[in-house]
């Protein structure tokens, strides 16, 4: 539709043979881009044709480029600009990451601890770090977008959700669901701190050509013995010398890995939450605390039919 003529209608592509899950509108390369998915568990991209020139003001028309098939349907769609890749919540509980350009699937993991679960939405931070997930047990998961680890399940509303957002922050996560509630949470300082931990792993990756020997728990040693603030400014000081060779490695390569053994070999112990429930509609929002402060803690809680004052809480 037009935007500048009353929204009126331009166009009408018929490209899915089923309901459409998601849809999405982004610029790529300069060039702007629709990405849809539907229940035919079909996945396509439209580009718009450059703007005519003839002094008759229509607007660009989108054309199919790009299409693919996917193994399960996929319910929610969410790009990472920074890796050029697409991520979609599939109907049999993964998400599957595909190549942006060529929509050749690179990798797949599980988007809930449950078997049995769907995911029915999806978002990622703007460092494109850290993967959020909303599942059919109407529990919320954050994960490690790079290699699928599942940093924390919570539970929340009490119906399905319906809208999943990372804040422009990136420090909080904003869902909505059908039992009438918003919820607002807030990433603890050990989770943000992970994420930093992500982004800096991935960038050192991306801007320096790392020898093969160093693994991604070395990096994260490197990264707990220096600053992340000038790890970073490091980082961009030898990007340029260090493309194309290991030279401009701006640490020293063989002091990694000389942590303690169980700095090395223990994994990251996150403990289960405690019961969190939803206000359901009409009924008065209730204040809940987390068990475990150290995990994830709900800033907000908002109902949406009977609006209350609400003050953040500090954990």
């Amino acid at each position: 539709m037009d935007g500048k003529n009353d929204f009126q209608l331009v166009t009408t592509l018929n490209i899915h043979s089923s309901s459409i899950t998601a849809l999405m509108i982004y610029e790529f390369g300069g060039i702007v881009c629709m990405i849809s998915c539907a229940a035919d568990r079909s996945l396509s991209i439209c580009t718009a044709a450059p703007l005519a020139k003839d002094g008759n003001g229509h607007p660009p028309l989108f054309h199919l480029t790009k299409c693919a098939s996917i193994v399960s349907s996929p319910a929610d769609i969410t790009l990472n600009f920074v890796t050029e890749q697409l991520a979609l919540g599939c109907q049999d509980g993964y998400v599957r990451i595909l190549d942006m350009a060529l929509l050749q699937e690179k990798r797949m993991f599980r988007g809930c601890p449950s078997e049995e679960g769907q995911i029915q939405k999806i978002s990622l931070d703007d460092k494109g770090s850290l993967l959020v997930t909303a599942a059919s047990d109407r529990t919320i998961n954050v994960i490690n977008f790079y290699n699928g680890d599942i940093f924390i399940t919570v539970p929340g509303h009490i119906k399905f959700v319906t809208g999943l957002l990372f804040a422009s922050t990136g420090d909080r996560i904003i869902s909505t669901s059908m039992d009438g509630c918003i919820f607002i949470w807030r990433l603890t300082e050990k989770l943000l701190m992970k994420r930093k931990e992500i982004t800096f792993c991935t960038e050192a990756s991306r801007l320096i050509k790392v020898p093969e020997d160093i693994s991604y728990k070395q990096l994260l040693l490197l990264f707990n013995k220096i600053n992340p603030e000038d790890a970073a400014k490091s980082l961009q000081e030898h990007s340029k010398e260090a493309r194309g060779s290991s030279k401009g490695w701006p640490f020293v390569v063989n002091e990694v890995g000389q942590g303690s053994k169980e700095q090395n070999d223990t994994p990251v112990s996150v403990a289960e939450p405690g019961n969190f429930k939803g206000t359901g509609e009409g009924r008065k929002p209730k204040e809940h605390e987390m068990e475990d402060q150290n995990n994830f803690a709900s800033s907000r809680l908002l109902d949406l039919d009977t609006p209350k004052e609400t003050t953040d809480k500090t954990l």
